[in-house]
């Protein structure tokens, strides 16, 4: 029994195409097989597993800078919190040392007022002092000449009556 199939170019059987089979092509097709059998053995899976462990370097390569860039990150917002609180506690020192300073300088205006005040009482004072005594002086002077006045006008009217 003869296994014939129909085609275009005519009838094709089992037989005739075994008889006409090229021998180059059959081994061409083994040594190619066997090629890419080695090849996938010495090149391709090597290169494939160099391929994955560099990806998997990569891929962990960039976990890491991505960690530490969120890191950096999150340094910086503490940084930046830090500042604002040093700046805050700044602007607090400096309006306090303000007050101060305003307090301080109103407590000397008040003391250099009093001071002021008791130097000025007391050369009042030393005045008043210094003026009795010419006072006295000046009202016995006075007196000395209104009696030389009266013994003047007093003796004119003698004088003029004598």
């Amino acid at each position: 029994m003869e296994h014939c199939v129909a085609s275009p170019f005519g009838q094709l059987c089992w037989e005739t195409i075994v008889t006409n089979v090229n021998w180059t092509f059959v081994i061409n097709l083994v040594q190619f097989l066997l090629l890419v059998w080695v090849l996938n053995r010495i090149i391709y899976r090597p290169l494939i597993r160099f391929i994955d462990e560099r990806e998997a370097r990569v891929s962990s390569q960039v976990k890491e800078a991505e960690r530490q860039r969120a890191e950096a990150q999150s340094m910086k917002e503490q940084r930046a919190s830090e500042l604002r609180q040093v700046n805050l506690q700044a602007r607090k020192a400096l309006e306090q040392a303000r007050h101060e300073a305003s307090t301080e300088r109103a407590r000397i205006r008040l003391e250099a007022q009093n001071q002021a005040n008791d130097i000025v009482l007391a050369a009042q004072r030393q005045a008043q002092a210094q003026l009795e005594p010419i006072r006295q002086e000046l009202e016995k002077q006075i007196e000395q000449l209104a009696q030389v006045a009266v013994t003047s006008i007093k003796g004119r009217r003698t004088g003029g009556q004598a």
